[in-house]
């Protein structure tokens, strides 16, 4: 009985064991040599294997039969690839250097061609001799490495590995894959999790040839796509040692699936974009466990979706955007959040809750579309923070503190200060609100020192254009208030108490000639306290005020000046450009009297990247509301043109207008004949002619201002204005006359070139 169990079992395993069909047109070696030898295939015809008459290629699976090499001596390319993996097989492929391109799927198998599947269970050095040689997937969509068909075991194979699929390719393994290099340069890789053997884990040549410590580069390129449904094993170069690098260059994309997600490399970096998909439980960020890997704790980008749980690491710092695009919920696990890098970055979909809150950026802004909390820690270094009219609450644990050294907050709804110290500075209670209505950086700060039992404070900054001129009040010592700004900050919360504060809004980006000049006021009345004389500090000037927190609680300040000239920032009330029968005509109108010296104009054609300096206009003095003009004759025939103003003031700062388009009119016809810019000093120059001018055939004479005749054009249409443009521009500087002749008449236009 336990005979006839034997037998069946082991013809079962027979029966189940996965054996390729032969396909029509395979190819097979019949002894080893170059692959671009005929000598060395036979090819299947259905029923026999024949001597091929060609080499093989991309349309062609091949087989490698045991105890041949073939040998690349070019890029060569196929369907699918088998190598013999039967012990003692040795070296079935040398690349040499070369590429050799995949079409279909990376196979091993034993037994003669077309074999059966098994693992690629070689020791020896059987792909390839030197990393520049190169297995290249290319193609369709497809599994790449069959299960069953390759493992990882292969560890002295020399040889790198790219898949270039292409735009939306995928391509799939489901087996252990070793090599020296991988790079996916195209389309996505998708790395599987079977569930008898775990990850198809992407590893490295553990050969002591390549010493003993991290080898191996992993590299997803712009554009190209690594998905992994693998938590351990995703990529190391052996179960004891870290590869090398992994790296997600900017706009190459990582997609992590599993929950506890590790790699283990030296050097681990994410300038692309990683995403964490996690479809259940709680999904973690990137771990390692080997000796020698790195830790990850900057992203570039960073993508949320699928519906685990996601789970914070305790730091986290991120220099691009930062959003849940849907699934569960975020949570943070005592976490340290920073902000960092010199770009725009967006936080999107996402109430931001953290521990601790660090915005350390070099340039750039940071967007939130959510509250931000933080529950310890906040420190403002450096950087713009725009919370899109949400609210932003720090150190509601009472446990922790707010530091400020730089940067600015816009487009606040409020701002909620909790358990604030007893002892208040520049360092912990200046908030740096950017005044997008005037310009510059309104800094509202607190100094002093107080005995109230962990109270909060809520700020609001009403931000509105302009200035009062004529606000018609006084400051609470019969100083009359001549100006004001129109925005305010707005004071609640639990805060109370009668200690002296000392209340300081910076003046930046307005003129003052003597910081004494300013006070702070109420909204169209005098504010509660006692006005304190202003100050410069550091080329900044501060208005100032002692104030208690019962004064502060529930009222509102802002700067005013007793002084005309102190506080009269410039503004732009109005800016257009419209088409005329000369070129392109541009208003404008300011306010404000600030100390100008020179506006400057500007000019784009057909879009805003490439503007260009046209003209400059000198300011009027001694007015409160200015208007301008200005004619761009460079600009006569309709062209679509963008504007921007420059003014220059006296002190060397500069402030530019808003860019503008010329305002086309559909039922402008030009009706004469006109040529820009004129006078001209170099660039681009126009020529505009009335259509009954394009209906005939015309001639143009050119003359220099002694009459000597220069050159001479005839021709119908516009094709006869590029010559004519061409000898212009060749021509020294002079006056210059032109002279259209048509049957209708004579004109003459007089041309200068500076």
């Amino acid at each position: 009985m336990y005979e006839i169990i034997s037998v069946i079992l082991i013809t079962g395993g027979i029966i189940s064991a996965p054996c390729d069909a032969q396909t029509v047109n395979a190819y097979r070696t019949v002894s080893s040599g170059y692959f671009d030898a005929v000598e060395i295939w036979e090819i299947y015809n259905g029923s026999d294997w024949v001597a091929a008459s060609k080499k093989p290629d991309k349309d062609y699976d091949i087989y490698i039969e045991n105890a041949h090499l073939v040998t690349l001596r070019q890029d060569e390319e196929v369907k699918s690839l088998y190598l013999n993996a039967a012990i003692g097989a040795d070296q079935k492929i040398n690349i040499n250097g070369w590429e050799l391109h995949i079409y279909g799927s990376l196979n091993a198998f034993e037994g003669d061609a077309p074999g059966t599947s098994r693992g690629a269970w070689n020791t020896n050095n059987w792909i390839g001799n030197s990393l520049g040689s190169k297995i290249v997937f290319k193609g369709d969509s497809r599994t790449i490495i069959e299960e069953g068909a390759w493992s990882g075991f292969s560890i002295n194979s020399t040889y790198s590995v790219v898949f270039d699929g292409g735009v939306g390719t995928e391509f799939v393994i489901n087996e252990p894959f070793k090599a020296n290099k991988f790079t996916i340069k195209s389309g996505t890789v998708v790395q599987n999790w079977m569930e008898e053997k775990g990850c198809s884990t992407l590893s490295f040549n553990s050969n002591d040839d390549f010493g003993e410590g991290a080898y191996g580069d992993l590299v997803v390129e712009d554009g190209a796509t690594l998905e992994t449904k693998c938590s351990e094993g995703i990529t190391f170069r052996s179960s004891t040692q870290p590869s090398s690098l992994f790296e997600i260059e900017e706009g190459g994309n990582l997609v992590l699936k599993g929950n506890q997600p590790e790699i283990n490399a030296a050097t681990i970096s994410l300038e692309g974009n990683v995403f964490y998909q996690g479809e259940s439980g709680n999904q973690q960020f990137i771990t390692s466990e080997l000796a020698g890997s790195g830790e990850v704790e900057t992203y570039r980008n960073l993508f949320f979706s699928g519906a685990a749980i996601k789970e914070l690491p305790s730091t986290l710092e991120v220099k691009g955007d930062f959003e849940k695009l849907g699934g569960g919920s975020v949570q943070q696990n005592n976490t340290t959040l920073i902000f960092s890098g010199n770009e725009d970055q967006n936080v999107s979909n996402w109430a931001m809750e953290v521990d601790e809150l660090e915005i350390d950026k070099s340039a750039g802004e940071i967007r939130v579309d959510n509250d931000i909390t933080v529950i310890d820690n906040f420190l403002m270094n450096k950087g713009s923070l725009d919370l899109s009219n949400n609210n932003l609450f720090f150190n509601t644990s009472g446990l922790g503190s707010y530091q400020y050294t730089g940067g600015t907050w816009l487009n606040l709804a409020e701002v909620h200060y909790e358990n604030i110290p007893s002892i208040l500075n520049a360092e912990n209670a200046t908030f740096p609100f950017i005044d997008q209505k005037e310009g510059g950086i309104r800094k509202l700060q607190l100094v002093g020192n107080h005995s109230a039992s962990n109270p909060d404070i809520t700020i609001q900054y009403h931000e509105a254009k302009g200035v009062n001129q004529d606000p018609g009040f006084q400051d609470d010592d019969g100083t009359p208030i001549l100006y004001q700004l129109n925005s305010y900050f707005t004071f609640s919360g639990t805060m109370a108490g009668t200690e002296d504060l000392e209340l300081k809004i910076s003046a930046d980006n307005l003129i003052v000639e003597d910081a004494d000049d300013l006070r702070i006021v109420g909204n169209q009345e005098a504010a509660p306290g006692m006005h304190l004389p202003g100050e410069m500090v550091g080329g900044e000037a501060w208005s100032k005020r002692e104030v208690s927190f019962d004064e502060l609680n529930g009222n509102d300040f802002t700067i005013g000046s007793y002084r005309v000239a102190t506080i009269l920032p410039v503004y732009w009330l109005n800016y257009r450009a419209n088409q005329s029968e000369k070129g392109n005509l541009i208003f404008w109108e300011i306010g404000g009297k600030d100390r100008l010296k020179l506006f400057y104009l500007y000019r784009s054609l057909g879009g805003i990247d490439h503007f260009e300096k046209i003209g400059k206009v000198n300011p009027k003095v001694n007015q409160v509301k200015q208007d301008y003009s200005f004619l761009d004759g460079g600009i006569i025939n309709g062209e679509l043109a963008y504007y921007q103003i420059e003014i220059l003031k006296k002190d060397g700062k500069r402030i530019f207008s808003p860019v503008f388009k010329l305002e086309q009119n559909q039922n402008f016809q030009f009706t004469g004949l006109a040529i820009g810019p004129n006078p001209y000093s170099g660039g681009n120059l126009y020529l505009n002619v009335s259509k009954k001018w394009l209906k005939h055939e015309f001639k143009i004479h050119l003359q220099d201002c002694q009459g000597t005749f220069i050159a001479q054009f005839r021709g119908k249409g516009k094709l006869i204005f590029q010559d004519l443009k061409n000898t212009l521009k060749e021509q020294s500087a002079g006056l210059y006359f032109i002279s259209f002749i048509h049957p209708s008449g004579i004109q003459v236009l007089k041309w200068v070139k500076q």
